[in-house]
């Protein structure tokens, strides 16, 4: 990841280029807002963000404000509902693709008829562990589309569980994940969701002073106005956790009828 973080200066969901200072973090650098679609970006880069993931990104210190101190645990929080709600969403998958996938946990999660399970990561170690545990990694980046060309639409069921706020592409990664699923495949995805003036929520607090690799801020109408621009149905809504940051969780897909019976059930 090089210093260059064109994000910061042309809204990445909008291409606007009105990005004005909107909050500020605990690290001192300042969350910019897009004037059009209301989409957060941070200012510019925090540093060493590709030896963080590379490194000790699940086993460091949770003071610096960075990464996870026992992502076992935090995993079990953090994607263990998500095999339930496939059960609901599309219970008779055979493949699905986890982007991000770290240990494998959500992969483990699904339904016992999804045969090939298949992940994205970064991490070298977490690599390892899911190779080890039988998962298969196709890519080490979700911008590789050399690797992931051959598998454009052979999977049933794409996942991306808080991934699209640390890549410095939001809107490209987006693009990447709904090009793999099947035609009635959907994409079900987490973000961390911000406040602004009228929605519902407790404040910014937690996003601003935790998870500071964070690169991306989306908002409920940046989000809405995204997946309007890449002309896909989005599903989903917001999960308001008392006491904590927001987070949005969306069910999007080629198949309108896929998407709707699947927020029908959400």
């Amino acid at each position: 990841m090089t210093a260059e973080f064109p994000a910061a200066e042309t809204c990445d969901t909008c291409a606007t280029t009105d990005l004005r200072p909107w909050l500020e973090r605990s690290d001192g650098l300042a969350v910019l807002q897009c004037s059009a679609c209301g989409a957060g970006v941070v200012e510019r880069l925090p540093p060493d963000l590709d030896v963080l993931y590379a490194g000790d990104y699940y086993s460091t210190d949770e003071s610096t404000g960075r990464g996870y101190s026992d992502y076992a645990y935090t995993a079990e929080h953090s994607v263990g509902w998500v095999g339930p709600l496939v059960e609901l969403v599309q219970p008779a998958g055979t493949s699905a693709l986890d982007i991000g996938c770290a240990d494998g946990l959500l992969l483990t999660r699904l339904p016992a008829g999804y045969a090939r399970r298949v992940g994205i990561e970064v991490n070298p170690e977490m690599v390892a562990r899911c190779r080890a545990d039988g998962l298969e990694i196709i890519a080490t980046d979700v911008y590789d589309r050399e690797a992931l060309a051959p598998e454009q639409g052979r999977f049933d069921l794409i996942t991306a569980m808080a991934v699209f706020e640390h890549v410095t592409g939001f809107r490209e990664a987006v693009q990447v994940a709904l090009d793999c699923p099947a035609p009635g495949g959907p994409l079900l995805f987490e973000v961390p969701q911000l406040v602004e003036p009228g929605d519902e929520g407790d404040s910014n607090h937690s996003w601003l002073t935790s998870s500071l690799e964070h690169l991306h801020y989306p908002t409920r109408r940046s989000l809405r106005r995204l997946f309007e621009l890449l002309g896909t149905p989005l599903g989903g809504g917001e999960l308001l956790i008392p006491g904590y940051g927001s987070t949005f969780v969306g069910l999007a897909g080629h198949d309108p009828d896929v998407v709707a019976a699947a927020d029908d059930v959400w």
